[in-house]
């Protein structure tokens, strides 16, 4: 016996992973270009080129897997940690306070500034991420039927049937 998937709207057989069906319409490709040319004066040259590039069939684009996040809040919290410190030290040394005072001031409050800037970009960074690994773990378990288009997570309850093998 050989366990068989079937989409639950219309029983077609003919069904695959998003992962199946976004591999089979996804193809890479290189060409090399070479060739000698002449003009009309006499003048001979050659050129040599390629291209490379990835097609994807409309099915394989909207079976694509989850994108994962990019962490670009990153880099700008990186950059304000470092301004911070020294724009609140300038904006503090000049507060009539003595020199020493004001400018070491302004380097405290602008790093805190910064470390609660990064604490909450690394705190949306890893909801992101969390969200990101629920979509993982769905599309790993999903299926597209090529006769209606129905997309479906398989359960254990949901489309599946014992066929006897052919």
């Amino acid at each position: 016996m050989s366990t068989q998937v079937s989409c639950p709207d219309c029983g077609s057989s003919s069904c695959k992973t998003l992962l199946a069906a976004y591999m089979g319409g996804t193809r890479d490709s290189q060409r090399t270009y070479s060739g000698i040319g002449g003009t009309a004066t006499g003048a001979v040259g050659g050129y040599v080129g390629s291209s490379s590039g990835v097609s994807r069939s409309r099915l394989a684009q909207s079976c694509a897997p989850p994108v994962q996040p990019v962490n670009s809040a990153g880099s700008f919290v990186g950059a304000v940690m470092i301004v911070l410190p020294l724009g609140g030290a300038w904006a503090f040394s000049d507060s009539g306070a003595s020199a020493g005072t004001g400018f070491w001031t302004g380097v405290f409050v602008g790093a805190l500034l910064g470390i609660w800037a990064y604490f909450g970009a690394s705190k949306d960074y890893r909801t992101k991420l969390q969200l990101h690994k629920t979509a993982v773990a769905t599309y790993e378990h999903s299926w597209v039927c090529f006769k209606c288009a129905h997309v479906w997570e398989l359960t254990s309850e949901v489309a599946i049937s014992d066929s006897p093998r052919a």
